[in-house]
């Protein structure tokens, strides 16, 4: 900043700046498009491709190579893998009796079904093939295991066809899952609601049959409390009179 003395005169600080180029927008011309932005920084042009802008190419032609994380696919398989075991094994806890004592689900016609539904959609062909033909095969406890060496097979062989069977399969049990979540789920809640409100409502009707029974039980109970008073009272009085009957051979009882 400038300063000044007494008499308006710069005495100081930065004076007279002047600039030497203007601020513009970063551009690139990409696929025959010009392309412009605020930033330096692009992720907008290609999915998942995060574009940084380092220098001026002077008009040459630069060769922009994405390569596929062939990884992601086994890694997002085992995280599909991991959600389906937890969701059977909670499905399994809540069902399966023990000791021949049932549980909350056991029974449940609803629960059974979702879990058939998801063993069938993970079973099932899709794009020519079945998700066992990529390693997945269910344990003696219906648990999914993957052998990675038969998926990196399949992966190194034909990426995009493993793909569209994975995609396939999880559009299938998205669409099957989306049935009980979004109609049977909450069909079966409203039920439980319902009758929750018909118990809660049996329990007030109960609760005042009993009211009504305890105040006639107390009615009756003080009643027979008078009545009681009245027989002790009378057998008091016939007790003293027979004490005042003359006792045979001359004298009272």
């Amino acid at each position: 900043n400038q300063t000044y003395d007494s008499t308006g005169a710069v005495s100081g600080g930065v004076a007279n700046l002047t600039q030497s180029q203007a601020a513009t927008d970063a551009s690139i011309v990409f696929d025959g498009l010009t392309v412009s932005r605020s930033t330096n920084t692009i992720s907008d042009l290609l999915t998942g491709v995060t574009i940084n802008l380092l220098d001026n190419s002077n008009s040459k032609t630069l060769t922009l190579t994405v390569s596929e994380k062939k990884e992601d696919v086994s890694t997002n398989l085992n995280n599909f893998i991991n959600a389906y075991n937890q969701a059977m094994s909670l499905i399994s806890d809540m069902s399966d009796p023990v000791d021949g004592k049932g549980k909350l689900l056991t029974g449940d016609a609803t629960a059974r079904n979702i879990a058939n539904s998801m063993r069938t959609a993970v079973t099932g062909i899709y794009e020519g093939q079945s998700l066992a033909s990529l390693g997945l095969s269910h344990n003696s406890t219906g648990q999914l295991t993957l052998d990675p060496t038969i998926l990196q097979s399949k992966i190194d062989e034909n990426l995009d066809g493993v793909v569209a069977t994975i995609d396939s399969m999880a559009s299938a049990l998205d669409s099957s899952i989306n049935d009980y979540v979004n109609t049977a789920i909450p069909a079966i809640e409203d039920g439980f609601k319902k009758s929750i409100k018909s118990v809660n409502d049996r329990v007030i009707v109960l609760n005042d049959r009993i009211g009504i029974i305890e105040q006639g039980l107390r009615r009756k109970f003080l009643s027979l409390q008078g009545l009681l008073t009245k027989f002790q009272r009378t057998s008091d009085y016939l007790t003293g009179a027979l004490d005042g009957l003359p006792k045979p051979g001359g004298g009272k009882k």
